[in-house]
């Protein structure tokens, strides 16, 4: 690996660059140095409230080395962050660079914000964000668990239902739908499926964000097109879904009659439903 000039220099004044990105095509760049800096044609931002804390030392093992950034909650995307709405993942990249050296510019972390909490009442009003690598999602899992339910991942190779190809695609209409926060109504070019068992714990998707759905309600079936649905959601979907062109995407309870009517039973993984419900060394 080639030294750059922060290492062969030790006294050399470098910037910390960071870049979030998220969504389909969002990205936000921000530098800790004292006017903009534009790196490998890439224009950072100037934020001064910017700290990133690595007290944690980087390691070759498996255990998460999480890191902190502390900045403005004004900043976008920080800003939705801290507010009790969902958002899409955001991934982080930290580098350092000699400002005016595109050459010394070099990764030191790149991982996806996990938790965000604002106090304005400490550390100056700044929010943190903690950010956590790849490693976090390093489980070692042995064996298939013996339960009822199915253990395969939805529309995955194991499961072989072709959930691309069930997903549609709507209009949203109206936001608090009725005065409830969480309902949404969305115009189809065709009807959905109204059994709810395609439904249950699907979701529906915009800009990288995923909601879970509660409930769907066919409105009015005899409107001809485009078709009203009504959907009750997991959580609060944000501002920017007003009119926005979203996917509905099917779901799996895991139950076997759910999967009897996804018509997939012969891939269906609850080892454990044949068991019997007590234990026949001492039980009658």
């Amino acid at each position: 690996m080639t030294q750059t000039a922060i290492e062969t220099s030790p006294a050399v004044k470098y910037a910390i660059l960071i870049t979030l990105s998220w969504g389909d095509a969002n990205v936000a760049r921000y530098c800790k140095w004292d006017s903009d800096l534009t790196v490998d044609a890439q224009t950072f931002t100037a934020e001064p409230t910017l700290r990133v804390s690595m007290d944690k030392p980087q390691h070759g093992g498996t255990d998460d080395s999480a890191i902190e950034i502390q900045a403005s909650p004004m900043i976008s995307p920080l800003d939705q962050l801290v507010v009790p709405r969902p958002h899409a993942a955001v991934s982080v990249t930290v580098e350092e660079v000699v400002p005016g050296d595109d050459t010394s510019r070099q990764t030191l972390f790149v991982g996806t914000i996990s938790k965000a909490s604002a106090k304005p009442r400490r550390r100056g009003g700044l929010a943190t964000f903690k950010v956590i690598s790849a490693k976090a999602r390093l489980q070692a899992v042995l064996g298939v668990p013996a339960v009822s339910t199915c253990v395969w991942v939805f529309g995955d190779s194991h499961c072989g239902f072709d959930l691309p190809a069930a997903t549609l695609t709507g209009t949203i209409t109206e936001m608090d739908s009725g005065g409830v926060p969480n309902r949404i109504k969305i115009d189809f070019d065709t009807l959905p499926e109204a059994d709810v068992r395609k439904w249950r714990r699907g979701y529906v998707e915009y800009d990288g964000l995923r909601i879970a759905i509660r409930e769907l309600y066919i409105a009015d079936i005899d409107v001809g097109t485009p078709v009203p649905i009504r959907l009750d959601l997991a959580s609060f979907p944000p501002a920017s879904w007003d009119d926005a062109e979203v996917s509905i995407v099917p779901g799996c309870d895991k139950q076997i009659g759910t999967c009897r009517f996804h018509e997939r039973e012969s891939r269906f993984g609850g080892f454990g439903i044949a068991m019997p419900n007590k234990n026949p060394l001492f039980e009658v």
